[in-house]
């Protein structure tokens, strides 16, 4: 607040609160200009703003320019020898000696790992842990106090001349005397039996159908003989023991074909080969076809069959 001040008053001849009150006046009047005049100056504009400002109108300066100087082509520019314009030939030339970055990044060589220490392989690995593992054995084996002995080596035999094959021992054959007699074949101690000298090509069948009158009958010889293994195979010139007793003379016999007979089996049952096919055939001759006969028919065997 304002003092008053009596002498103030005597010399300018007003009363004393009429000049506080000029005063406050004038001091309200020169604030209230003060901040008229700082709101009507405009704020300068901001550095972001001049440059958002300046992009527009680059940009809009760059349209306006592709706009203007596009050229539309004719037919009569195709016929021409050079086709572009000036300003199109100078742009396609500075785009072809400009670098795609993309293109550029990469073509670019990838950097070396030159500086990162190589990893070793599975098989180094592996060499590196035998050669180890040998050097441990060796160390071990050197704090032995002895010496460990290497097995001696075989040495190869030398070569020998082989043997010579010794002369062939020629025996002189026996003379045989054709007119000397046989020998008497012994009887054997059993009563009712008789030794029989086989011959080349007889066979038990064929001893049993002589003298037993029917092949099938060879079981009744191998029962007399056991010395006899295999009786498919019997050897000229062994002894086979057979009855004495006469056979009695074979009848014709009459069989009636079974489902799947033929000739050679049953001549092979009866006779004891499957040869004697023919002699059954000749004894019925009823029979057009060897190969071919029904089931059911009766076919007439004969007593014997001689080939």
């Amino acid at each position: 607040m304002p003092v008053l001040s009596l002498d103030r008053e005597v010399s300018s001849g007003k009363p004393a609160y009429v000049s506080g009150w000029l005063s406050s006046r004038r001091r309200i009047s020169l604030t209230s200009t003060v901040l008229m005049g700082c709101y009507l100056i405009p704020a300068p504009p901001s550095h972001a703003q001049d440059l958002g400002e300046a992009a527009r109108q680059e940009h809009t300066r760059k349209e306006n320019h592709g706009k203007s100087s596009k050229h539309v082509y004719t037919e009569e520019d195709l016929k021409r020898r050079n086709i572009l314009t000036p300003e199109d030939r100078a742009r396609f030339e500075a785009r072809r000696n400009t670098p795609d970055p993309l293109n550029a990044q990469k073509s670019a060589p990838a950097p070396s790992d030159s500086s990162q220490p190589s990893q070793p392989s599975l098989g180094e690995v592996a060499r590196q842990n035998r050669r180890q593992k040998q050097e441990r054995q060796a160390q071990e084996a050197a704090k032995l106090p002895y010496a460990m002995s290497t097995a001696p080596l075989a040495t190869p035999a030398a070569p020998t001349r082989p043997l010579a094959p010794p002369p062939p021992v020629r025996i002189a054959p026996k003379p045989r005397n054709p007119f000397r007699a046989m020998q008497p074949v012994p009887r054997p101690t059993s009563p009712g039996l008789a030794a029989v000298v086989l011959q080349r090509g007889d066979s038990l069948w064929k001893l049993a159908e002589r003298n037993l009158g029917q092949g099938a009958r060879w079981r009744e010889l191998l029962s007399l003989n056991p010395s006899i293994v295999d009786p498919d195979r019997v050897t000229a010139g062994s002894r086979i023991y057979v009855p004495l007793q006469a056979p009695a003379p074979r009848r014709p016999l009459r069989i009636r074909i079974q489902k799947g007979d033929t000739l050679w089996q049953i001549a092979q049952t009866q006779y004891g080969r499957g040869t004697a096919w023919r002699c059954i055939a000749l004894a019925n001759p009823w029979i057009g076809d060897p190969n071919f006969i029904r089931e059911g028919q009766e076919l007439l065997l004969p007593a014997t069959c001689i080939p």
